[in-house]
């Protein structure tokens, strides 16, 4: 369809979205809907920078965004009642900042691992035990559509 900062990118950010958003209640996920959504289109015709917010049924809300613009950088904060979560590194998890009225309290993650060696070692242990399904937290098949809607919807917005 011509590319864009959101068929490139987009998709990891609502997928990670699809993540939290099940940890709270994995059967209200498919009830969504964007708002919010601001598409800057770039001189060939492909959006380049863009942002959305999710809204699930289950109460969780994500500010999404995708850029060819911004240096967004890989930092994600899940934000509730009691504090927040911030995650330097969303891909990697390495170093976690816990933030609440009282403290803050940095968690250190020792893993040497990147997440596509994460993926390879997940696949190899799936075909050799003949599994087609995916092991938490890998998306299924009904969460692999549903992030692709995300991804169709914000883009044609």
């Amino acid at each position: 369809m011509g590319g864009g900062c959101i068929f490139d990118l987009g998709c990891y950010s609502s997928s990670f979205s699809l993540l939290i958003a099940s940890l709270i209640d994995n059967h209200n996920i498919n009830n969504l809907k964007l708002i919010n959504i601001q598409n800057e289109i770039g001189e060939t015709g492909v959006d380049i920078d863009s942002y959305a917010e999710i809204l699930f049924e289950n109460g969780f809300k994500s500010k999404i965004r995708s850029s060819f613009k911004r240096n967004l950088g890989y930092q994600s904060t899940i934000s509730g009642d009691k504090g927040s979560l911030i995650i330097n590194d969303t891909w990697k998890g390495n170093k976690i900042i816990k933030k609440t009225d009282n403290f803050n309290e940095e968690l250190e993650l020792n893993t040497f691992k990147n997440i596509y060696t994460h993926q390879i070692i997940q696949i190899s242990k799936n075909i050799i035990n003949n599994d087609n399904k995916p092991n938490f937290p890998g998306m299924n098949l009904d969460e692999t559509i549903l992030n692709s809607k995300i991804i169709e919807k914000w883009a044609h917005a």
